[in-house]
């Protein structure tokens, strides 16, 4: 079972390979070409960001990137290497953005998906994303925080 761990900067090597072979396998033109490392180094090294490392013994398996905005946290990033999706594990890092969207008293969670991206957007559908926006970038797609319970 993979283990979700905080982001160090030893994982960004693998984190921007893992990046860029999901950016190739999403097949929209041109986006490989079009992928800022700059950007992507810079969201992921935001102080405000929070950076969650899934591995799976030796390997990166996943990894989710998401920054408070408002009222919500928007998810930057939720990256999977192809053999660890259709397997729950995209559900289980949207939970845990739940829950640290909900220790955080913010009312939802955010993410914007490129039209063409049906499989993440089912995901997110399942895990009971609603599509809010069609903008330039993709859909805006809105989930509510279901408060923490004080046990």
């Amino acid at each position: 079972m993979p283990e979700l761990l905080p982001y160090k900067h030893a994982d960004y090597p693998a984190m921007l390979e893992l990046t860029r072979e999901s950016i190739v396998t999403t097949g929209r033109r041109g986006a490989a070409e079009e992928f800022d490392e700059e950007l992507f180094k810079g969201m992921i090294g935001d102080e405000q960001a929070t950076t969650l490392v899934m591995w799976d013994r030796e390997a990166l398996a996943g990894y989710v990137t998401f920054s408070p905005d408002e009222d919500h946290l928007f998810i930057n990033w939720l990256v999977l290497r192809p053999d660890y999706r259709n397997r729950g594990f995209a559900t289980m890092l949207l939970d845990e953005v739940g829950r640290a969207a909900a220790q955080r008293g913010l009312r939802s969670l955010r993410i914007c998906l490129q039209e063409s991206n049906h499989p993440a957007i089912t995901v997110c559908e399942a895990a009971g994303f609603q599509r809010v926006a069609l903008e330039p970038m993709g859909w805006v797609m809105e989930k509510p925080v279901v408060p923490e319970r004080g046990d």
